[in-house]
């Protein structure tokens, strides 16, 4: 066997297992079966709108001691409790909750970090974001009003 066959074999092999186990798993990190089946919260505010990974984290805390955290996420905000450096350009994420970033309105934006970029400006790496009913709805399409 030559070297090129088994470099292809190996990736050919790799790319099945991420395919048939890893990627699934990535989908649905943490969710339960029933949150990966069921609508997502605020489905209804964008119409047409594709679902994509569902991941989820069961936090010991009642919402409104979580909300001021979720609401405050972004780049050049909170930060996403993740992987700074690779997630926030280096900067470290909030460690208290900021006042001055609790609003979050129908058309703001969440930036993400883009690499090569201060901030992110190209409109691939914005989300629209709405905090309603107790939901942060993010979607890259523009968020209208509904009525009813």
């Amino acid at each position: 066997m030559t070297v090129g066959r088994t470099i292809a074999g190996v990736a050919g092999a790799a790319a099945v297992l991420y395919g048939a186990w890893v990627r699934p798993r990535l989908m649905r990190w943490g969710a339960t079966d029933e949150e990966v089946a069921g609508p997502y919260p605020g489905a209804g505010l964008v119409p047409g709108g594709e679902r994509s990974a569902t991941m989820a984290v069961t936090i010991g805390a009642p919402p409104d001691q979580v909300w001021p955290w979720l609401v405050q996420m972004g780049s050049g905000r909170g930060g996403w409790y993740s992987w700074d450096r690779l997630d926030n350009a280096y900067r470290p994420s909030a460690r208290e909750v900021h006042p001055e970033w609790q609003g979050l309105a129908v058309g703001d934006q969440l930036k993400f970090w883009a690499p090569g970029r201060r901030t992110a400006r190209r409109h691939r790496n914005r989300h629209h974001a709405a905090a309603i009913g107790g939901t942060i709805v993010t979607t890259r399409r523009e968020i209208g009003t509904t009525t009813g």
